[in-house]
């Protein structure tokens, strides 16, 4: 009788509607330390924060969270160590090389971000150093390009290659053409502004547009909204952009409102060319999405916790094709702390998640697809 019970319960949730679970493999794992083949993190700030509890929960944890997998090997912007650290992903190879903040003909503070063209050559976004290279010169320069093997080539940013000063950016990006994106954020009057500028694989400036001159309203019917944007994305083709943002009702039937109180969450996409919003992917006052990431085939992967499901939903939109074709895949929440932590996506379109394990390591784990029934 009990077998029956529990052969019911399970058919019951099988049709209950809820999603399949995508589940993941270990791909590479490394201690966490200080030594060359270990990964740095916060821990030990964090065990003195927390020394009188006995409990200290693995998302209070922090970890270097910009990698990169390319030909059986992880690049990691080790921002606690202050180096990047190419690590080998076969466990029989040893041979882990390190970028180091200082070197032949450049110096950097802390490294926050990795990417790599196709190539395998690397570009690290790190914060400036105050030290100098030489008694004329400042590093002042924020993306740092290298060879696979971690030969200084070039810098780009102010006193850098074919560049004029510029924000720090907030991320970097490389696009199937080995192309780098620069993403620069300018806060002006509550309003955050992005100057985009791409540079070709020889360092050199390309093309440059500021989300400036993106309307800040827009107008529904006889209502007035206010546009803050939150993030931006690239597409390859013909100059468009993913736009994430913000909208608050600031009119109604010409009636100014002081303190806006309604808005809704968008995600467009936006022509350059046409200086306009050609396609709404996403609009709710209810519920939030958010843009995880742009593929190498103009896949984007938009992202959001999913309260019937109880799990983070995954939205593979292909944009390169005008049917859109949608993919939907679901995972469990990893993070106890925020719903929709501790996933990143490839430009290949792979899923990926960062977790520490027992204190003591830094885990990259892979999630394998499976489509969801709902």
């Amino acid at each position: 009788m009990k077998k029956i019970i529990f052969f019911l319960i399970i058919l019951l949730y099988s049709c209950s509607g809820r999603p399949n679970f995508m589940k993941f493999d270990v791909v590479f794992y490394a201690p966490l330390g200080t030594n060359y083949n270990e990964i740095g993190s916060n821990l030990s700030e964090i065990k003195e924060i927390y020394s009188n509890q006995s409990l200290i929960l693995n998302d209070y944890i922090d970890v270097p969270k910009s990698i990169q997998l390319h030909k059986n090997k992880i690049y990691i912007a080790d921002y606690y160590n202050k180096r990047v650290s190419i690590f080998p992903i076969n466990v029989s190879d040893t041979n882990v090389i390190i970028i180091s903040n200082k070197g032949e003909g450049y110096e950097f503070d802390t490294p926050l971000s990795v990417k790599l063209n196709k190539y395998g050559e690397i570009y690290v976004l790190a914060t400036i150093s105050n030290q100098t290279i030489n008694s004329n010169q400042s590093q002042l320069a924020y993306i740092y390009k290298f060879t696979p093997n971690g030969k200084y080539i070039y810098s780009i940013g102010e006193n850098g290659l074919n560049s004029s000063p510029m924000n720090i950016p907030e991320r970097i990006d490389i696009d199937l053409f080995n192309n780098l994106y620069v993403y620069a954020v300018r806060y002006e009057n509550d309003f955050k502004d992005y100057d985009i500028k791409r540079f070709s694989i020889s360092g050199e400036l390309t093309f440059e547009f500021d989300t400036k001159y993106i309307s800040k309203t827009n107008v529904v019917n006889n209502e007035v909204y206010l546009n803050f944007i939150s993030s931006v994305f690239n597409l390859k083709n013909n100059e468009r952009l993913i736009i994430t943002s913000q909208n608050y009702l600031i009119m109604k039937d010409g009636k100014n409102i002081e303190t806006p109180t309604v808005f809704y969450n968008s995600i467009d996409i936006y022509s350059i060319l046409r200086n306009a919003i050609i396609k709404n992917l996403f609009k709710s006052k209810k519920y939030l999405e958010d843009v995880l990431a742009v593929t190498y085939d103009d896949v984007a992967v938009l992202y959001s916790y999913d309260e019937r499901a109880k799990g983070v939903k995954f939205r593979f939109v292909d944009l390169s094709s005008s049917t859109e074709k949608e993919t939907v895949y679901y995972a469990p929440q990893i993070s106890s702390l925020y719903q929709q932590a501790g996933y990143f996506v490839d430009k290949n379109g792979e899923i990926y998640s960062i977790i520490v394990k027992d204190q003591k390591y830094f885990v990259l784990i892979k999630w394998r697809k499976v489509k969801s029934r709902s």
